[in-house]
């Protein structure tokens, strides 16, 4: 629409089924109450949509996430895609990473698994890392150190990729989501807004050729007046009360278009 007029508001015309290529943020693993695909949901429902949506678990960084994509898009058959982008791949060290490198998929395996443990027995489900799971991690990344889980243009082709395959499907919409840079100690990147910055640009480059479109959060969380911190002390969560901020700017998204 011509950018002097307003944004469509009111209800779509028919059923609409969304497919969320989702992670952590999406289930809601360390912020309590609604996730943003549920807020997004209950904003169209309430504006008298008729909305069928589904979160399945992924991660673009895989060698089959590409083909995972193509297999769940057939299985549900859906109208739009909304997909998740963050920079956390290239910016944040992870010391199960730096464990491969020194010892191996397997023993990398093994450590991952004893980690993920920890955090279970040392995290309430749905709530940010308290002072004994981050003391235990700090440890860790002491001794051993931590390494990004890839490179920016690693990361940029793996959705070139992935976008390619969406674009596939007759008349199949895609929206990416695209997170605030990440903040905190864990961060690897000095110029991190800026490499955040290129990173949008290569990808909306990219999603522009297949008529997809990429919705920067950053504007709308920055804006937002009283509310916590916006990163949890992982350096990469979404905290509790911004998952409604995105929910609401996704379900705007989806009705303009």
């Amino acid at each position: 629409h011509p950018e002097s007029a307003q944004p469509y508001a009111g209800p779509l015309s028919e059923l609409v089924r969304i497919l969320v290529l989702g992670n952590s943020d999406t289930r809601g693993d360390f912020a309590a109450g609604a996730t943003w695909p549920e807020v997004a949901r209950a904003s169209l429902s309430a504006n008298g949509d008729d909305v069928v949506l589904q979160e399945v678990r992924f991660s673009a960084l895989t060698p089959t996430a590409a083909e995972y994509a193509r297999r769940k898009v057939a299985e549900f058959e859906p109208d739009i895609v909304v997909v998740p982008l963050g920079t956390f791949a290239f910016s944040v060290g992870f010391t199960w990473v730096r464990v491969q490198r020194l010892f191996g998929q397997r023993i990398a395996d093994r450590y991952r698994r004893a980690e993920e443990a920890s955090d279970t027995h040392t995290r309430p489900a749905g709530q940010a890392p308290g002072r004994l799971n981050n003391a235990a991690r700090r440890i860790t990344r002491r001794i051993i150190g931590a390494r990004p889980l890839t490179t920016r243009d690693s990361l940029v082709e793996s959705y070139r990729h992935l976008l390619q395959v969406l674009a596939q499907p007759e008349g199949l919409d895609v929206l990416l989501v695209a997170y605030p840079p990440e903040e905190g100690r864990l961060v690897k990147v000095r110029n991190l807004p800026e490499e955040r910055e290129r990173l949008l640009c290569e990808i909306q480059s990219i999603a522009s050729r297949h008529h997809f479109r990429l919705l920067d959060t950053a504007p709308v969380l920055a804006g937002a007046p009283g509310l916590d911190p916006l990163i949890t002390p992982d350096g990469f969560h979404l905290r509790r009360g911004f998952p409604h901020l995105v929910g609401e700017a996704v379900a705007l998204a989806l009705r303009e278009r």
